[in-house]
């Protein structure tokens, strides 16, 4: 498990045993987001210094310090590989950076503070503020809705869980995400951070997915408790 905390730090931890395995000291400023490499070696942080960190998480090294936000870095993300790090800022950006030399290969301009990145299910696709998608390869905005029947990917935009350019249901204000939050997603479980400080786990029947996307906003608390199976 790696954290980041408001004292600056790094913290890399055994999952079984609870124990502290590595601390990662660099940053000036509240650690607000990490990600580690599918392979557990490469950690990536970011932090209200405004800067980026790489680091190798066996041995506590700094491998690289990324620059180019000009304010705090709100989330970060890694692809599977460990070669591409996406980050969002409050400075309204997302920039794509290079692993292997550290460089800003792109960098979007956003209207918004941007408080959640990540890579879609095939990697190819960058997730920003539960809302937009870009591609990873042309660097372009894609539709949403469209791009998730590439993906056989259920994803939350504008308060709509949606599959395959379809709404299935809209979520109540208590139930909207908030965006610093991540949400997870498989073929038939949404987990959704909410507004209200509650994880909600949905567990979708694929068979009522069609009877579902009808539904209007003011019956969903109905249809909710009658076909889906809710966790709080």
């Amino acid at each position: 498990i790696v954290s980041g905390s408001d004292d600056g730090t790094v913290r890399v931890w055994n999952s079984h045993s609870g124990k502290l395995l590595n601390e990662l000291k660099g940053h000036s400023g509240w650690v607000n987001s990490v990600a580690i490499s599918q392979d557990g070696i490469t950690i990536v942080s970011g932090s209200n210094d405004k800067t980026v960190r790489v680091w190798n998480s066996h041995s506590g090294k700094l491998l690289n310090r990324l620059k180019g936000h000009s304010d705090s870095v709100l989330s970060v993300a890694i692809s599977q590989d460990g070669t591409t790090i996406v980050t969002g800022s409050r400075d309204k950006t997302v920039r794509v950076w290079s692993v292997q030399n550290g460089n800003c290969v792109h960098v979007w301009y956003l209207n918004d503070h941007v408080e959640l990145v990540c890579f879609n299910i095939d990697q190819n696709c960058i997730v920003v503020n539960n809302s937009k998608v870009f591609s990873i390869s042309t660097f372009t905005e894609l539709d949403p809705f469209y791009t998730l029947s590439d993906t056989n990917l259920n994803l939350v935009v504008d308060n709509w869980v949606v599959n395959t350019r379809t709404r299935l249901f809209w979520l109540p204000p208590y139930f909207q995400p908030t965006y610093q939050c991540a949400a997870a997603f498989n073929d038939i479980t949404v987990a959704i951070g909410t507004t209200s400080g509650r994880v909600v786990i949905i567990s979708l029947s694929p068979d009522r997915w069609e009877f579902i996307t009808v539904t209007k906003k003011n019956k969903l608390e109905n249809f909710v408790e009658k076909f889906l199976k809710l966790k709080k």
